[in-house]
């Protein structure tokens, strides 16, 4: 089988948006935070018309990649619900390679904690 560029497919290039959404994709398989927020800061610098699209991508993903480690869908529902401006605090430290790691780690840490505090017999 052989391997097709996109742009032999559609006639077009990979934009830059696409292009790290694919490279944050890939960095989200491999539990890497920071580089995801790396990624995130070097599309934003270079190409500051994309800021919004892929900050709105980050919430998203950040769900999945947790719901994902956790397998805990009810503890993450209930943190969101807790957590009303978690995508917006997310989005704010989207291009700050630590304090992103930081909070999506939280963010699996306080889902975790949930799930477990359900377990416990009251």
């Amino acid at each position: 089988m052989s391997v097709v560029s996109k742009a032999a497919v559609t006639g077009k290039e990979p934009t830059p948006l696409s292009m790290a959404l694919g490279e944050i994709d890939s960095l989200f398989k491999a539990d890497d935070y920071a580089g995801v927020a790396a990624v995130c800061a070097r599309t934003v610098a270079d190409h500051p018309q994309v800021k919004y699209m892929v900050e709105e991508a980050l919430p998203s993903r950040v769900y999945d990649h947790v719901l994902a480690r956790t397998g805990e869908a009810a503890a993450l529902v209930t943190y969101t619900l807790k957590n009303p401006t978690w995508t917006v605090d997310l989005q704010r430290v989207a291009t700050d390679p630590a304090a992103f790691a930081a909070m999506a780690t939280a963010i699996e840490e306080k889902v975790r904690a949930i799930a477990e505090s359900r377990r416990k017999p009251h």
